[in-house]
């Protein structure tokens, strides 16, 4: 029989499941372009609002071994349960006092100046984080317009792959040799 584990092993295993290694996320901001109705999301808790910006985690191989799971093996659905397992935080126009259209004409010459502002805080806003370990990122992808959830899976391309220069390159490297 295998000795039990001491008290100094156990806390250190605690700590390492309490402090995960800091990963990569990259934001995107909802471009002014998109029109509101397709930046419109429903949050856990009945919160609703205009996407401003959202961030996108690097996964770790158990991420990306869960959203497997998560999917039942159908391809298709990997897609969505990879780009749901990125989603890692949100920002709503109403965090940072976005304008509102009416706003914007109202202000006339000036409009430059609110959005300017809004800018601002929008750089300093902290994002409510998303995750699936919670639910809260299934929540907001199935709150979210269809337009905004392909945006969602046009991230996850860009954040988790390369280019195609880079894995052509890669593949041009590619020499035989014997074992």
């Amino acid at each position: 029989m295998g000795q039990p584990f001491s008290q100094d092993i156990r806390s250190g295993l605690a700590e390492g499941l309490k402090a995960p290694p800091a990963r990569p996320v990259d934001t995107f901001d909802v471009p002014l372009t998109m029109d509101d109705e397709q930046r419109e999301v429903s949050l856990p808790g009945g919160r609703k609002g205009k996407i401003r910006r959202l961030a996108f985690a690097t996964l770790s191989a158990a991420e990306e071994k869960m959203a497997l799971k998560r999917c039942g093996g159908d391809p298709s659905g990997l897609a969505f349960q990879l780009a749901i397992s990125t989603l890692a935080g949100i920002v709503l126009d109403e965090d940072v006092g976005w304008p509102s259209e009416a706003e914007l004409k109202a202000a006339g010459d000036g409009a430059g100046e609110l959005i300017n502002a809004a800018v601002a805080r929008l750089e300093r806003q902290p994002l409510t984080p998303l995750s699936v370990t919670d639910s809260t990122a299934d929540a907001a992808w199935t709150g979210m317009h269809p337009a905004m959830r392909n945006l969602c899976v046009s991230a996850y391309g860009a954040t988790q792959t390369t280019t195609e220069d880079v894995a052509k390159d890669f593949l041009k490297s590619r020499r035989r040799v014997r074992t």
